[in-house]
Parts: C-alpha cells; structure tokens; sequence
C-alpha cells in the first residue's frame, strides 16, 4: 500500500495535520471532539509523521467492521499498530508488552481510542486495557464524535481539542441546514395487495431522486 509523506499531509489535509500538531504537542492525555467521517483516520497517521522515530503509536477501535479492514492496512503501512474490537482485551498483555518496552527505550507512547464512547464501559473491551494504562506515563487521545458523556466520566487529566473539518465536508449540519433530512412518512417497503413487497410512495420518491442523468445509479437511504 501506498504511503504518503508529511509534506503530502499538510498541503492535502492540513486540517488534520494542524489537529496532529496540536495533540503532539501536549503534555496531557486528549479529547478529539470530531464529527463522524471527517477522516479522524488521517489525524493518526499525520501524530505518526510527525513524531515517526521518537514515538510508538498505538490505533484501538472496539468497532468490527468488514470497512475497517482496509483503514487498518493503511495505518499499519505507517507502523502505527492496530487491535481491533475483541483484541482489546484477549491481546491486552501483548498491548501492555509493547507500552513497557517502548517507555524503556525512551520512546512517547500514543495510545489512539477511537470512537471512545463505545464500548468503554467497566464491563466491556476497553476496560481491562484503561484501567492500566490510565496509570502509566503514555498519551491517550480519545475520538468522539459524541464526547459529552466521555468528557463526564473519564478519569484523565485531559485538553479537549475541537477538531473543525475543511469546509468541503459534508456532516450532520450540512444535511440539516440545507433541508436535506426527511422525516420518514411509512415503511420504505411495504406489501401490496396480492402479498408482494414493493416500494411504498416515499420509497419510490427516493429512487427518483437519483439523478441517473449525472451518472449517479446509486442512492443511499438511511433508515
């Protein structure tokens, strides 16, 4: 896989560089207030590039998804490690290993916690892992893009760093401000008098709405 330089990063994604800048820069644990898909992933690699030969960096998600896999290569491709949803815990002694022998070289430890509000509760994945290194001397930056309850209940000595995407993004407030989000009026499916299951008329609504002209054969309905 391709990897990219620090010099690509700050002209293609200066927002997450300048966020990487300032998460390295801290002496504290850290809060990234960030919306969804607003490529936190490449906050990680620019921490990474910015700090590549001092540093060991360490990507946790409790989140298994089959998209995850390819985001995992990529950081990997950047000797950023990876332990993903049940590996949290069953691999916690191989994670704390590495901590304990990077901090003996005299590395900076960054332990990375996406989406921090999920699964971290006392009896779930992360717990066994935070509960130790919450007491060693390593980074912890926590991704949320719901951070209130985490901002409540974490036990750091954190900085809370909002992180504002280029204004190209496409978030939550985009599709609200532009009344771009539709109240569901019935079933996206329904079934018709002979017991077939066919699109309902708001179904139907959605699927003209694609604009086939512009070459857009697919649609995306969230339901």
């Amino acid at each position: 896989m391709e990897t990219l330089d620090t010099r690509w990063f700050y002209k293609e994604r200066n927002e997450q560089f300048e966020c990487a800048r300032e998460i390295t820069g801290q002496v504290k644990s850290v809060v990234i207030d960030a919306p969804i898909k607003c490529g936190k992933r490449e906050i990680v690699i620019c921490c990474s590039l910015l700090k590549d030969q001092k540093t060991l960096h360490i990507y946790t998600v409790n989140l298994t998804r089959k998209d995850c896999e390819e985001q995992l290569e990529e950081l990997n491709s950047y000797n950023i490690l990876t332990f993903v949803g049940k590996n949290i815990r069953t691999r916690k002694n191989e994670i704390l290993a590495k901590i304990e022998d990077a901090l003996a070289q005299g590395l900076t430890v960054y332990l990375h916690v996406d989406e921090a509000d999920y699964g971290s509760g006392i009896n779930q994945c992360y717990s066994d892992l935070l509960l130790v290194t919450k007491d060693l001397p390593i980074q912890h930056v926590f991704y949320s893009a719901t951070s209130q309850e985490l901002l409540y209940a974490i036990g750091f000595d954190f900085v809370k760093i909002n992180f504002v995407p280029h204004p190209s993004y496409r978030g939550t407030k985009y599709f609200f401000d532009h009344d771009l989000v539709h109240k569901a009026e019935e079933s996206f499916f329904v079934y018709d008098d002979k017991g077939n299951l066919v699109l309902s008329s708001q179904g139907e609504e959605c699927c003209r709405l694609i604009d086939i002209k512009k070459g857009k054969n697919i649609g995306v309905v969230r339901i």
